[in-house]
Parts: structure tokens; sequence; C-alpha cells
């Protein structure tokens, strides 16, 4: 696994400044989370005569990492939101150029307080979306979520969307003039295929790992919410059990919901947290721009027990001169052959019960 040369593409504002960025970049970052509702990127330039002209405030960016021989793949578009400059002694002068795939100049961070009744949850974000400038899309069974009555209230739709991902058990993001929501631990995109996985394998493409396939605390067999049926006048559960739990023991949410719908939604985001938490760890492979949020990542050539599936939860891409382009990867929700070690049966079947020396 020799070194391969990285490549990248900088346009802004529709201009292709990659000739211009080449001999000046020392690092691109570039950070994609489940849990946040924008991207990030930073592009850290050497500026020893002060030559490079600033990209102007709210200027669009777009960024392609590759390797030489595989070409490159866009991850990341948005607008430019900070820029910094900087001298030290010994370390020369460094501009650096921040973005952010939500432009947090326009309405996605207006506060609002609106009210929506009796609606599903596709209809309600579409409406207030389109009021903060943005495109809305739904992804999966999310979108029939029904409530009587749905409240923003005095947050921005960048807030809202982001409180209704944790409330759904989805994933919001917000790409330049798109919001997305995806359910979370199904590999669902923003256009409804699947994500492309990712391999992670010794000897090939895995340069490190630290991963925790069996995590005891947050494992629950089921998620309980309460709320209050006033037609019957009396206390109800939903509860929703967790997909391949490993524990006796239920969680019930300490905060009751409006209704059964809203119990409903969020007995499943619990049941998907605990079933996303049951194991996590990172791996750092040679760069690959197709790694997302929530696609798939196969381990392999590790060990028995660490090999198998997890789900990514957040990537950073880095592309430098001196490590080349590097991708790593938080993963989660180890399923199939990850936790489960295949010599243990075999070893139980002829133990002794004799003590080992070390």
């Amino acid at each position: 696994m020799g070194f391969r040369t990285p490549l990248f593409r900088v346009e802004i504002n529709g201009v292709d400044v990659t000739s211009r960025f080449s001999p000046l970049v020392t690092d691109i970052e570039v950070t994609k989370n489940s849990k946040r509702s924008a991207h990030t990127a930073e592009i850290k330039l050497a500026d020893p005569d002060g030559s490079t002209l600033l990209p102007d405030d709210g200027a669009k960016m777009k960024i392609w990492l590759g390797v030489e021989g595989e070409g490159v793949g866009e991850v990341f578009e948005g607008t430019v939101n900070d820029v910094n400059w900087s001298i030290a002694r010994g370390g020369g002068r460094t501009l650096k150029i921040g973005a952010t795939s939500a432009d947090q100049k326009s309405k996605v961070k207006q506060p609002a307080l609106r009210h929506k009744d009796k609606g599903t949850f596709k209809d309600t974000a579409t409406e207030w979306g389109k009021k903060a400038g943005l495109t809305v899309q739904v992804i999966g069974d999310i979108g029939s979520v029904e409530r009587d009555y749905w409240l923003q209230q005095h947050e921005s739709f960048q807030a809202w969307g982001q409180r209704m991902g944790e409330e759904l058990g989805a994933s919001f993001q917000i790409m330049g003039d798109r919001a997305i929501f995806s359910p979370r631990n199904e590999s669902i995109s923003a256009s409804g295929l699947a994500l492309t996985p990712v391999n992670a394998t010794w000897g090939d493409n895995l340069l490190s790992a630290d991963i925790s396939p069996v995590i005891g605390r947050p494992q629950y067999e089921s998620v309980v919410t309460r709320y209050y049926d006033r037609e019957e006048a009396k206390w109800k559960d939903e509860k929703v059990d967790v997909r391949s739990a490993n524990a006796t023991v239920k969680l019930t949410d300490q905060t009751s919901a409006a209704g059964k719908s809203h119990a409903g939604s969020k007995s499943k985001s619990g049941s998907k947290k605990s079933e996303r938490e049951k194991g996590s760890g990172s791996v750092t492979i040679v760069g690959n721009y197709a790694a997302e949020p929530e696609a798939p990542l196969f381990a392999s050539g590790l060990r028995d027990g660490i090999d198998g599936e997890y789900i990514i939860d957040a990537v950073t891409h880095t592309l430098s001169k001196k490590n080349g382009f590097e991708t790593k990867i938080t993963i989660k929700k180890p399923t199939g052959t990850a936790g489960k070690d295949s010599r243990a049966s075999k070893t139980a079947s002829t133990a002794t019960g004799g003590a080992a020396a070390l």
C-alpha cells in the first residue's frame, strides 16, 4: 500500500481556482456528521506574499478530492463564511478559508414562531422549509408521521430540523438550498437509493483502527414513552422494541409526549439510538470520496469479532502534502459478525475450567 498522489479541485463562485491554489495548499479538511445539520470545510493556504485574493463574503465553494489514477469526486458544496489570516515566527503566513453547507446569513437561521394543525411531517417540513428558502426532501416512512399539532417555537428552521431529526430518528442535512431528512440506520441516501458501501480492509486501504464492537451501557430491550389519552382520560405507553437487542431492561422516556403519534415517534427514535450505540469506533482509510454518513462500512482482515458491518456516523476527509488523501470514519451500529467471535462456541465446548497463566 504505497503513497498515492493526492488530487483536488476547487471552484469558487463557479471559477476553477485549482491551478492557483495548487502550489499553496497545505491542508484541506471536509467534515460530515449525521448529528449535525451542516457539512463544514476548511482550506489552508501558504500566503508568503499576500498575492492570493480573499474570496468574497458568501462566495459559493465546491471541493473535489481524490488520488492519482482514480480521479476526483465532489465532497463539499457550500458557502464561505470565515476567512482567517495569521503569521507566526517560524510558521510563515497562512490563509484559511472556512465554509459551511448551510448559508449562515440566510433565512435558515431566522427564528420563527409558527404552528400547523393535523398534518404529516413531510407536508409540514416542506411548507416551513420553503419559508426559509429551502427545497425539502423527506425520505422513507418518517414523511408519513402525523401529529395533531406541529410547532416551531421561536427557533430557526435549522434548529427545528435538527430537533425533529432527533425526535424522529432521522439525519437532517442542509446543503445549499436543499434540506434533507433521511432515516437513521437504514443506509438510505437523499435520493432514496442505497448509499455506496465503504470497505476498510487490512493490507489494502486500512491505515488505523480503534473499535469497540460491544458497549453495554446504551443497550435496551425496548423504549417506552408515556402520553395522556384525553378521550379515555388516562395515561398510556407506546413501546418500541430495539432490533437485535441483547438486553433485558427497558428504557422509559422521562418526558411525556403530546399524544400517541408523538409518543410512538420518540420511542422509535430511542430504539434506533440504542441499536446504533451498542458499539462504536473509528477507522482511517486511504481517501475515499464516496464515504458518507449513514452508509454501511465493512471491516475485514482485522480479527474475529471485529470484522463485520457497521454504519458510518461521521466522516472527515483530509488532504495534505505530508499524508496525502485520508478519510477518518466514525462508526456505530455493529451488525452481522461484528461483536461476535465465531471461536467462542468452539472454545466453550472444549473448555475444562483450568486456569491460564500470562
